[in-house]
This record gives C-alpha cells, structure tokens and sequence, in this order.
C-alpha cells in the first residue's frame, strides 16, 4: 500500500444511519447489476481500444462500461486500492467500521490496477504504451468472476437485514456459475498482438476492408 493510501485508509469516517445505508445499497445493487451486463455485452476477453465507426465498437462501449463499474466496486470493497474520500460508498460503512477497511481479499481485484486507472480513469500519456506493445486485452471474465466472489464476502459479513437491500445470492451465484464457464477459454496472459486490437473485431477478420484499401492504392 503506497503512503497516500495509507492516508486515506487513516481517516476517520462518518457514522452513517440504517435509513442512508439502505439508500446507497440501490446504487451498490445498481453497479453490480451493471457489472453483469456489461460483462456479457463485452465477453470473456475483449481489446481496447476498438476500431470505432463499426457495428463491433458497441463492444467498446460495453467495455468501459464494464470497467468503470468494475473500478467503482473495487472501491467500494477495498478503498485500500484506490483513493477514497469521505462521500464515497465502502462496504466497511455497513460494518459500521469507524475507519475505511477493505471486504474482502484486495489481492483477488488487483488485477491491472495501475493499467486500468492509466487507460480508463486517466488520459494519460503511458496509454499509447500500452496499445502499441499489445497490452490492451481485458479479461473481462476472470475480472468479473473476481469481484462478484469478494461481494459474497460482503453480503456473508453484513447484517442479515441488510442483505435484503442487495441482489439475492443465489441469483449471484448463478450469474458465477455462468461466468465461470469463460474463464478456461480465457488466456493467461492480457498481452495480444497488435493487429488482434484492430482486425479481428472487423466483419470476415477485416478481409473485406483490406481488400478495399488495397484497391485504393
């Protein structure tokens, strides 16, 4: 944990009622139903940034999608991973925890921090580093698969009452039994070759345009 988030981990929260924590729930809901979504839309693995103007790119746009609500839930269960402040949302404050705590194992979430806040939350100069060496490819699977399991951590270290202001759990565990049939198809590795970035989300593997660019020449 670097020193700025250790700051921001020290910092005393304010104590929040039954009635504002259930409020917020329906937003924490409204994220994790829109991680699912997005999830699906986008599929177990898929490259940014697309080649736009297409019919694929809607595949883009489920991606970003995925991943903002992906990095939203990362804060919320482990606030040790990503600068929070005092009106954010963390699962500790249903523990009624006097102090930002992370739920749930920040290790299983980390993956691609630095690359995620870099190319999504950042327009960053690093980010062409990241395309022209390959390294654009998402795991969207594994990455959903592993926040879904850290919000069962959650839901099992809450109140019973309160777990009715969330999705049902066997609901989740449905969505998890179905993610998880991805992930073995899934590669090891997010680095792909570049040209896997551009043309093979294009109609036939982009053999109809190169055909026409070549006819422009």
């Amino acid at each position: 944990m670097g020193e700025a988030e250790g700051e921001v981990m020290a910092k005393s929260r304010k104590h929040r009622t039954e009635g504002e924590l259930q409020q917020v729930a329906k937003d924490v809901t409204y994220e994790i139903q829109m991680l699912i979504a997005s999830a699906s839309a986008a599929g177990p693995v898929c490259v940014s940034p697309l080649v736009y103007r297409l019919p694929e790119s809607t595949r883009g746009m489920a991606l970003e999608s995925f991943l903002l609500h992906f990095r939203n839930l990362r804060a919320f269960l482990c606030p040790s991973l990503q600068t929070t402040g005092p009106d954010d949302v963390l699962a500790s404050d249903f523990l009624g925890e006097p102090k930002p705590q992370d739920v749930g194992d920040s290790n299983k979430i980390r993956s691609d921090k630095q690359r995620l806040d870099r190319m999504l939350a950042h327009l960053s100069y690093s980010r062409k580093e990241y395309i022209s060496t390959g390294n654009a490819a998402w795991a969207v699977g594994r990455m959903a698969l592993g926040v879904l399991q850290e919000v069962e951590v959650f839901l099992g270290r809450i109140p019973e009452h309160m777990r009715s202001w969330f999705p049902e759990r066997a609901v989740l565990a449905k969505e998890q039994t179905e993610i998880a049939g991805w992930v073995p198809a899934i590669s090891a590795t997010t680095i792909y070759p570049v040209v896997h970035r551009a043309d093979s989300f294009l109609p036939h593997g982009g053999t109809e345009l190169k055909q026409k660019q070549k006819g422009e020449k």
